[in-house]
């Protein structure tokens, strides 16, 4: 994969989503995971929040088209491609544990550091 293909990638992944955010339990936002704490609970209510970042996305993509690559530091891109798991969103989630966005955090640290 190419420099520009990467922080392209990235850059997508990076954008702005709504999230779950109730205790320990930590989510891509959906109707779904939304009815179902509030089965498993007694609350009204779901806690909500947001994973990603707009301007980060934003700037990520202006890297690449102003052909500014050879001004990333080579270990922040190291890092990058380390946590970079593929173009699907569903590659960042483990579903296995309470707290599923883990792999993402660890993607957006990353791309910040960019």
């Amino acid at each position: 994969m190419k420099i520009k293909q990467l922080i392209k990638a990235v850059a997508f992944l990076m954008e702005e989503r709504k999230i779950i955010d109730h205790g320990s339990i930590r989510c891509i936002w959906s109707a779904t995971a939304d009815q179902e704490i509030q089965a498993g609970e007694p609350c009204d209510e779901v806690g909500t929040g947001i994973i990603g970042d707009d301007d980060l996305a934003a700037e990520l993509i202006e890297i690449v088209e102003n052909d500014s690559e050879g001004e990333i530091d080579f270990d922040s891109l190291r890092k990058l491609e380390d946590f970079f798991r593929g173009l699907d969103l569903d590659d960042y989630i483990d579903s296995e544990k309470e707290d599923e966005l883990k792999k993402l955090d660890k993607l957006i640290d990353a791309a910040r550091e960019i």
